[in-house]
């Protein structure tokens, strides 16, 4: 029996997690915002997945595409949702159980943990993919210089997930850059690897394009007076750094209303300061 385990172990974890992923998702309720992402894969045209609704929705149209495909073949809505879902997270615990280098323990506790398997496993949101291409980006770092489009194409499909995604892929390629540099000199780095130079500027010019598509327009809440009140950019970013992981955590200033908004005293921002950095 040990040496069946001890041979199989990964297959036991993956069909264990995917029978509680079943499981869970057969009594799980799908929130306003996976019916909202089903509609719009349902009843936009690819025009406006592609090109509009981003701009309103703030992230990339990957998902929509994605849930498009069993939405506009006439599959009902819970089926065709969490079946997608169910695929993305699949793809999510597979690369993690069969390619993770941490001790057998630990790869088969990590599936049931709370993010991995419920937010990103039942949860019908673009994350069990977000995750899963840095996954991909983790397994290929290490030959990023002999082989760098297999670093790139994980991150790209980073970008395409979400905006959350295209922020991380933006760390992991200036990371990327900053130990090449390190390492070979700025000349070599822009210069000596030509394969590197072409993957990367690819990933740049796609980052942008995505960017771009995102963006709310002027008609869209998150451009409004009201959804940010009177302060400048540079204060919502200090609100942003400096506050909302201390209000996140242990202080309640601001209560459950957008941190945009309500008035901070400077005494307030002092200590949500002081703690945030020391988080």
């Amino acid at each position: 029996m040990r040496g069946f385990i001890r041979r199989w172990w990964r297959w036991i974890v993956i069909i264990v997690y995917a029978t509680v992923v079943i499981t869970t998702m057969i009594f799980h309720e799908p929130w306003f915002d996976e019916a909202q992402s089903w509609l719009i894969a349902r009843d936009a045209s690819y025009h406006d997945i592609l090109f509009v609704r981003p701009h309103y929705e703030g992230h990339p149209p990957l998902w929509w595409l994605l849930l498009s495909v069993p939405a506009k073949l006439g599959v009902p809505y819970e089926i065709g949702l969490k079946s997608v879902q169910f695929l993305c997270a699949m793809l999510m615990i597979s690369l993690l159980v069969f390619r993770c280098p941490l001790p057998a323990p630990i790869v088969a506790l990590l599936p049931f943990t709370y993010f991995l398997c419920y937010q990103y496993g039942v949860i019908s949101r673009p994350y069990a993919l977000m995750v899963a291409a840095m996954f991909l980006s983790a397994i290929a770092w290490k030959d990023r210089n002999d082989h760098p489009v297999r670093l790139v194409l994980p991150l790209a499909l980073l970008c395409l997930t979400s905006s959350f995604g295209i922020a991380l892929s933006c760390g992991i390629a200036i990371s990327w850059i900053a130990i090449t540099i390190r390492a070979e000199g700025f000349g070599r780095t822009l210069l000596g690897n030509r394969p590197r130079i072409l993957a990367l500027t690819v990933l740049l010019l796609l980052g942008i394009v995505v960017t771009i598509g995102v963006r709310p327009l002027s008609d869209t809440y998150a451009t409004t007076v009201a959804a940010y009140g009177n302060r400048s950019f540079l204060m919502r970013i200090a609100i942003v750094l400096f506050v909302l992981p201390s209000e996140s955590v242990l202080t309640s200033f601001l209560g459950d209303f957008s941190i945009y908004l309500n008035r901070i005293l400077w005494n307030e921002f002092a200590i949500c300061a002081f703690i945030s950095t020391v988080m």
